[in-house]
């Protein structure tokens, strides 16, 4: 496309970052294609396979850091969001295979502006940043322009056959009665909730009855394997400082870079503009003539600005007309060829564009030239400093680690030997950040298979720092003492407590209410409970006290006046019955028609999409184009689990 640029280099295979981490594309970017292969284990396991294409562990690894921001996954929910997003993959994978089956390709204009439309910086002003610059973009965040194009290749290839096999859906006026009907009903109910909250006031634990459920429950309160670890760690900037650069050098890229450097011709000028959008022609007519007359007393010795502030329909207006510098093609093509057209000072005629009648006073006006090699020195000194560091980084964390190996014991010695970073964690429990290095998953996927006195490989951090530690203690998982964990045992054993009482009297409370006949009120007032009347609120409402009317479901729109319903909401039992429902008023669906139109289509075009993706995946699973290696995804989601 712009350029291929393929890097083979140890400075690539450490500074691989993901591809999030430079813009956020579908999740198809990061499903580049990893090569031919059968599932093997380690980072490169491939999870499924799609056609000719592969999911791995890694791809699945990035799109998980991305979503979780940097976050660990909860062990807990490991399961889930893996499954959700190898079952999008699958899904986005099916319809490339299909859309390449079909014949579809993505041309070379298709890509660049796809390329423009999601990543604008590459495009300021409209303008394509050039190709080193493009390409140095990237591979400061590990990526060649390669695998860049063909993820945001993948991307409108989706986008360019969902439309090829989605028609546009249409929607009814009865469906779009149905809908405002719907949305617009509005429902008032009385309200009791058993809230466990007003129970905690009630419990007041003994010191042997916070012995005895530590006793119990002793596991609980287990401390994780703690390990005490020497780092040393290579440091971009640093080692970026470290570099000299000489002037030969930087004349060379100043040289190799004129282009970047290069500004383009711009104008800085006034105008006063008469809008004609929206006008008749007799307007504008009219319109035309008076910029004929206002042109006359410009050219006739009246203040400029002082005319634009009284008759131009521009922004501008208030600053006298003034307008920013703007270079080739910021403008609209009449306005740009009649500004550059003139000279300092000049006026030019009545130009018309699609806004209306323009007169331009020129200001100033700059040729394209290069900028002094003196004022870009600062700028190519970072950027030849940049291009050397990716290289020498991974030479000094080699250089350390091969140190470290036969001399463990010396990590401070070799890290001030080499100029490197060196912190001492001292018994740090697993899960918890260390300091300066913080935590990453790939360091905690790591440590647990070195031994005392052991050195891990290097390690790419996110903050792009390479790490290197020495394993020099390992302290296995034991209780924590009573004494340090005695107020969450407290916690615990209230929480416990409160979760009992509260069921009881929840279940006490159903009973009651049924031997009431559903009275609410009189089976709340029994036990001491507050009822309150809600406001009247509709599908998308808010209920006070309480929050979104979705947080009841759809359960007061569908139930009778009268009855009493049970709902918990966050886990919290809610009583109340229906006391009115207040049906929509017809009348006012013309305000809100355009608003549940949009709504209505986009659902369906949904669900037309998820219907298509879910049929081709079916199809391609029945016809064995489909594999999912189980075994491989259990061990994936296991890993997670520590």
């Amino acid at each position: 496309m712009f350029d291929i640029f393929r890097s083979q280099t140890k400075a690539a295979k450490y500074m691989l970052t993901g591809l999030l981490s430079l813009v956020a594309l579908s999740m198809v970017t990061y499903l580049i294609p990893t090569g031919n292969g059968t599932p093997t284990s380690g980072a490169k396991m491939v999870l499924a396979e799609v056609a000719d294409q592969k999911v791995t562990a890694d791809q699945l690894q990035r799109a998980i850091q991305a979503q979780q921001q940097g976050q660990p996954l909860q062990p807990e929910l490991a399961p889930i969001v893996i499954n959700q997003l190898l079952t999008q993959y699958i899904g986005q994978l099916a319809v490339i295979a299909e859309a390449e089956k079909l014949g579809f390709k993505i041309t070379d204009e298709e890509l660049a502006q796809g390329i423009q439309t999601t990543v604008p910086g590459f495009f300021p002003d409209g303008k394509f940043v050039g190709a080193d610059e493009y390409r140095q973009r990237l591979a400061q965040s590990g990526i060649t322009v390669a695998g860049f194009e063909d993820g945001v290749r993948k991307q409108l290839l989706v986008e360019k056959m969902n439309a090829f096999a989605l028609d546009t859906a249409v929607v009814t006026p009865k469906e779009i009665e149905t809908e405002f009907l719907r949305l617009s009903e509005k429902v008032k109910m009385l309200l009791v909730k058993l809230d466990p909250a007003d129970l905690r006031a009630k419990i007041n634990p003994s010191p042997a009855e916070l012995q005895d459920h530590y006793n119990k429950f002793r596991d609980v309160y287990m401390q994780a394997t703690r390990r005490s670890i020497d780092f040393v760690y290579v440091d971009e900037v640093k080692v970026g400082e470290s570099i000299p650069v000489s002037e030969p050098e930087l004349r060379a890229a100043y040289t190799q870079r004129r282009e970047q450097f290069m500004t383009q011709e711009r104008f800085h000028a006034r105008h006063i503009l008469l809008k004609t959008e929206g006008k008749s022609d007799a307007d504008k007519a009219k319109l035309k003539q008076k910029a004929e007359d206002l042109l006359k007393q410009a050219r006739g010795g009246a203040d400029f600005a002082e005319l634009a502030k009284k008759n131009s329909d521009d922004n501008s207006a208030a600053e006298g007309g003034e307008l920013p510098w703007y270079g080739r093609g910021a403008t609209v093509a009449p306005f740009e060829t009649a500004a550059f057209a003139l000279k300092p000072k000049e006026i030019s005629n009545v130009v018309e564009t699609q806004f209306g009648y323009h007169i331009i006073q020129l200001l100033e006006k700059e040729d394209a030239k290069l900028k002094p090699f003196d004022d870009v020195k600062a700028e190519l000194q970072a950027a030849v400093r940049k291009q050397q560091v990716y290289a020498k980084m991974p030479q000094l964390a080699e250089q350390a680690r091969a140190e470290l190996i036969k001399t463990p014991a010396a990590a401070e010695a070799i890290a001030k030997k080499l100029a490197l970073g060196f912190v001492k964690a001292d018994k740090v429990a697993d899960g918890t950040p260390y300091p300066v290095i913080g935590l990453d998953r790939q360091l905690l996927s790591v440590l647990p298979q070195v031994a005392k006195g052991g050195v891990t490989e290097v390690i790419q951090l996110a903050n792009n720092k390479l790490v290197i530690g020495v394993v020099t203690d390992i302290l296995a998982p034991s209780p924590k003492p009573f004494s340090d964990v005695q107020s969450e045992v407290r916690t615990a054993y209230i929480n416990d407590k409160v979760r009992d009482m509260a069921e009881k009297r929840n279940t006490d409370f159903a009973a009651k209410l049924r031997e009431n006949n559903n009275d609410l009120e009189k089976t709340a007032q029994a036990f001491g409970l507050k009822v309150t009347t809600t406001n009247e609120f509709d599908r998308a409402g808010t209920v006070d006290g309480v929050g979104p009317a979705t947080s009841y479901s759809d359960l007061p729109f569908t139930q009778p006046i009268g009855p009493a319903i049970t709902y918990r909401v966050n886990g919290i039992p809610h009583y109340f019955k229906i006391l009115s429902r207040t049906p929509a008023a017809l009348s006012e669906l013309p305000t809100k028609r355009s608003e549940i139109v949009t709504a209505l289509r986009a659902r369906k075009e949904q669900e037309r999409r998820e219907m298509f993706q879910e049929g081709l995946v079916k199809r391609m699973t029945d016809s064995k184009q489909i594999k999912i290696y189980d075994d491989v995804l259990k061990q994936f989601i296991a890993s997670f689990r520590g």
